[in-house]
């Protein structure tokens, strides 16, 4: 049999017939690149992408002027999701015929499922200059603009695209997760709705309607439409970590681990893996947890805390001079400052830096540490490292558990005076954290910490208490519950130094998870910290005290966002 003769039968649909043709021909000559592409082709149709690529390899390799047979190759590459080797091979066919749409098109696509999104703009930018009218090429702008921050200017794309071609499923869904990204959970469920009644077996539709019920807490039916990916593919990694994240965030954290493990099985991204790390130090498991939290520094919210330092990562050595970096929040900072401690004793001198609001307290963490702000001149250094890194150098569990931070002594006597002559026991309150609007993701985590302070009117019952009010922000001008006696004396704290004073004059501090609750953990005041269901890592799984501060008393949640239950247990607590 010719190459003529099979290629005849595989346009007549005799695929297995063909395939056996092609085969034929190379037993016969095993340099005919024709026939390894067209044989690449049939496993394409046959869903068999590993034999796929080895045949467009093959073909790719014994014609490498072929712009198709790179192009196909990218194409098999891309639906085995291996997105990477997807770019190059595109990359090769482009180079050698660069006025191909589809490809910088399909190359675009590859981009933005490596995160590259502002190269898949650039690709798919070449391939809308070829063909104004492409839809596909259309809708990876939109990916790639929405990835970017840009989501309300990609929803014109994804609305142009799917003008041009309605009845394609996947421009929907992809329209769904821009519209995801701009809070409009409502609107995306139905995008996604009609992506799945134009194809019911889209697994990634299924996996993206999922992700917009959780947003709108149908936790249930949420349950169920990753139930349904899995279904469809059981292989799909990213609906397996979508789904142990809602596991985890509906306390169902050993469930939730085997799905991340299970995914991390099936595609070893740093994502999960980071998505993962939390999971497992909420259940306990340190030495891996803490191993695998270093896989924050390759997640697009951690490219602001990023640095390019000219120095080596510290590790452990002895000697020389370490700088050590605040990143994240404050209370990230209050929580780990305690390292630089140990690091100090270990004989080497550590230069602290942090945000400007905490330099003041900061500085009285250790005589032995030179504390500066961020943004300020750094002294010579040998050595860097991040802070939250450091439990993973210098030793898992959590040293120092109370009284490592230091208030203002004079100024902490002069609170004492003035509270004194105020009537009750002097209680401080903080409500609710910083909303961080600038991501989806950490704004709805600060939804589910927060709460308004009409919530916690049971406090206002208890008798002989003056709450004190440690709250910033908007938040601070919320309408007092009747019935509580609220002070607030937020003109006169500035830094944390200030905020530090206040604390240590108190009996008490009742907040949720806020900088001000490791504030007065780590000055070893009382705190009772009014915790979320799904409980942040740093709290563990079933835990009522805490290993980061001995002074600590958790009150969490016993079922998703019932605060009264908190208000009506920290109230009972106070009457006791």
């Amino acid at each position: 049999m010719n190459l003529a003769d099979a290629l005849a039968m595989h346009r007549q649909g005799r695929v297995a017939e063909a395939e056996a043709g092609y085969r034929a021909v190379l037993a016969a000559d095993p340099g005919q690149p024709d026939a390894y592409y067209l044989l690449g082709l049939i496993a394409v149709q046959t869903a068999r992408l590993d034999a796929a690529i080895e045949s467009l390899r093959q073909a790719a390799a014994l014609a490498p002027g072929q712009p198709q047979f790179h192009a196909d190759l990218g194409s098999a590459l891309g639906m085995a999701g291996q997105p990477a080797e997807a770019v190059e091979a595109f990359g090769r066919a482009l180079a050698l015929q660069p006025g191909l749409p589809d490809v910088w098109s399909s190359k675009a696509t590859a981009l933005n499922a490596l995160g590259r999104h502002r190269e898949a703009l650039a690709a798919a930018d070449q391939a809308i200059g070829l063909q104004p009218a492409h839809a596909f090429a259309l809708d990876n702008r939109g990916t790639a603009l929405t990835g970017l921050g840009r989501a309300a200017d990609a929803l014109a794309d994804h609305d142009r695209a799917i003008a041009l071609a309605p009845d394609i499923a996947s421009l929907h869904n992809s329209r769904g997760a821009t519209l995801q990204a701009l809070g409009r959970h409502d609107d995306a469920l139905a995008a996604h709705d009609r992506a799945l009644l134009l194809a019911p077996g889209n697994a990634e539709a299924h996996n993206n309607r999922a992700t917009a019920l959780q947003a709108l807490g149908r936790w249930a039916d949420a349950l169920a439409a990753y139930g349904q990916a899995l279904t469809i593919r059981p292989d799909y990694a990213g609906a397996r970590s979508n789904r142990a994240i809602l596991l985890q965030m509906l306390g169902r954290a050993v469930e939730a681990l085997a799905d991340f493990d299970a995914a991390l099985a099936l595609r070893d991204d740093s994502g999960t893996r980071f998505a993962a790390s939390m999971c497992r130090l909420l259940l306990g498991d340190t030495d891996a947890g803490w191993r695998d939290f270093e896989y924050r520094w390759d997640q697009p919210l951690m490219a602001g805390e990023r640095r390019d330092w000219d120095r080596p990562r510290w590790r452990g050595e002895t000697g020389g001079t370490v700088l050590l970096f605040a990143e994240q929040g404050f209370g990230d900072t209050l929580q780990f400052c305690r390292y630089a401690i140990v690091a100090a004793a270990r004989g080497v001198r550590v230069i602290l830096e942090v945000q400007p609001a905490l330099v003041r307290l900061m500085r009285r963490l250790d005589d032995r540490i030179v504390v500066v702000a961020r943004g300020d001149a750094l002294p010579a250094f040998d050595f860097q490292c991040p802070l939250m890194s450091l439990p993973l150098v210098l030793g898992a569990r959590p040293p120092l558990a109370a009284g490592y931070l230091r208030p203002d002594p004079d100024r902490v006597l002069d609170w004492r005076i003035r509270l004194s002559k105020i009537p009750g026991r002097k209680i401080g309150l903080v409500w609710s954290g910083a909303p961080r609007a600038h991501s989806p993701e950490l704004h709805a985590a600060d939804q589910r910490r927060s709460v308004r302070l009409n919530q916690l009117a049971a406090l206002a019952n208890v008798p002989d208490v003056t709450f004190v009010s440690l709250q910033k922000g908007k938040a601070e001008a919320q309408p007092v519950p009747p019935g509580m006696r609220l002070l607030s004396f937020g003109g006169e704290l500035h830094d944390f130094d200030d905020t530090a004073a206040l604390v240590a004059a108190l009996e008490l501090v009742i907040g949720v998870d806020t900088a001000v609750v490791h504030l007065a953990g780590g000055l070893g005041i009382p705190v009772w910290i009014a915790n979320r269901f799904d409980t942040c890592w740093r709290w563990g799984l079933e835990r009522t005290d805490s290993d980061w501060y001995r002074s600590a008393t958790l009150f969490r949640q016993r079922s998703p966002g019932d605060w009264d239950d908190v208000a009506r247990r920290v109230a009972i607590a106070l009457h006791g």
